[in-house]
């Protein structure tokens, strides 16, 4: 009998079971992987662990950082790294950002973006989709933001659902103006979250965390290790095939091992394996886009400094180049190592035949201002699913399943943010739910 059971033993899935162990109660994971920590685990090339992209802790809060840090304090801390990142767009690097540099445009339409910005309104009151969120009074931004939709997500913007600009860096604030008037501008409520100003220059409060010279599997195993030690059991490679309410407790039934019984369930799982154990059906599944990528890893003599990564809104299909020499370990023969990364889809050509996309990729990281000729060696990684996107149609979906679980279980089984990206906001939502303090 444990007070509680997780289902999924992804990041969210540890960190519930962290904060419901911290609250004295008996915790289990249950995890159909042979470990914890899901897309946590590295890839190894060329003689080192390395990160799938930059999976650095990043926008950690104080209180969080907190956390983090008692986490690991058995092992090698999370360090503080510096904001370093770019963008390269019509031709031009910029420093300092993630995120579009509309300062780029030609001058007639980077006047038209900056005048849709300030006075866009969304199409309707609550907006469905990306799109709902343009009108034809905003046909320029529209323009952009179509693009990098079906560059980036794979999807047109009038399928996507609006819940997606929360975790998409082309949805944030426009970087229009130079720093010093966009800082001054921001100072205006309802200009501050649409100008763009460098984080050096905003106190933000955050931190990006990460083990150095390691990778982020160090702090997958630092953090697997704080769970057992505190008394946390992990039943691995694991499916529930049925649950059932008995008298106040859950009865879970675990198809490798025996069942498992808990006073509350808290599902940390994909919503679409949490509808699946809990009703049996498959009905969200159609609303929800895992985003295919290929992820070149290169191994390169680099001509010049690269900051940890670069986002690329270019028509190209490079999206953006990671540089783990910035925060974590060269290859054993102490070369720098890019991870490339090619949003696609299942058997598209690409994904069908990676090596024939990469001369195609050499032009691109040429046009960005690498050189290609330095590259010493290379391979593609399929990753089929990256990360999710959300469809028209998701919210009021998850909402009916809700319900359904609702009626059927009590309200002691939990569903836990299924669409949240970052692990920051991952904490914050536990932090809301009560679960971390």
């Amino acid at each position: 009998m444990f007070d509680a059971a997780v289902i999924g033993g992804g990041f969210k899935g540890m960190m519930t079971a962290y904060g419901l162990m911290q609250q004295g109660k008996s915790v289990c994971i249950i995890e159909k992987g042979k470990q914890l920590g899901g897309f946590m685990s590295p890839m190894n090339w060329r003689g080192v662990d390395i990160d799938k992209g930059p999976q650095y802790l990043d926008g950690i809060n104080e209180a969080h950082k907190l956390i983090l840090d008692n986490i690991m304090a058995e092992h090698e801390p999370l360090d503080s790294l510096e904001y370093s990142y770019g963008t390269f767009w019509n031709n031009r690097y910029t420093e300092g950002f993630a995120l579009p540099d509309y300062r780029t445009l030609p001058k007639v339409d980077k006047a038209a973006v900056l005048y849709e910005t300030l006075t866009q309104n969304s199409a309707t009151e609550k907006p469905y989709t990306i799109a709902d969120l343009y009108t034809d009074e905003s046909e320029k931004s529209f323009s952009y933001i179509k693009r990098w939709c079906n560059k980036f997500l794979r999807e047109d913007a009038e399928n996507l659902s609006a819940i997606n600009i929360s975790f998409v860096t082309f949805f944030g604030r426009k970087l229009l103006l130079d720093n010093e008037l966009s800082v001054n501008l921001k100072q205006h409520p309802l200009i501050d979250n649409v100008l763009a100003a460098s984080k050096v220059s905003v106190d933000h409060g955050t931190h990006n965390l990460y083990p150095l010279n390691k990778n982020l599997g160090y702090f997958r195993r630092s953090f697997e290790d704080k769970l057992q030690k505190s008394g946390v059991t992990s039943y691995m490679e694991s499916e529930v095939s049925s649950i059932a309410l008995i008298n106040d407790s859950y009865a879970i039934d675990l198809a490798a091992s025996d069942a498992v019984t808990a006073r509350e369930i808290y599902c940390a799982a994909p919503i679409e394996i949490t509808e699946k154990i809990l009703l049996q059906s498959s009905t969200i599944k159609q609303y929800t886009k895992p985003v295919a990528q290929l992820f070149y890893m290169l191994e390169i003599e680099l001509n010049k400094e690269l900051p940890f990564y670069i986002m690329n809104y270019s028509s190209s299909s490079i999206s953006r180049i990671t540089n783990f020499t910035a925060y974590g370990n060269k290859s054993s023969n102490g070369k720098s190592i890019l991870c490339v990364e090619v949003p696609t889809t299942i058997n598209s050509a690409e994904w069908n035949d990676p090596e024939n996309h990469y001369a195609v990729l050499c032009d691109e990281i040429n046009a960005m201002g690498l050189d290609a000729n330095a590259i010493e060696a290379h391979q593609a990684f399929k990753v089929p699913a990256t990360y999710r996107t959300v469809l028209r149609g998701y919210e009021q979906q998850l909402d009916i399943i809700s319900q359904k679980i609702l009626k059927i279980y009590d309200d002691k089984v939990h569903i836990l943010t299924p669409h949240l990206l970052t692990r920051a906001s991952i904490m914050e939502d536990l932090t809301r739910r009560g679960i971390l303090n």
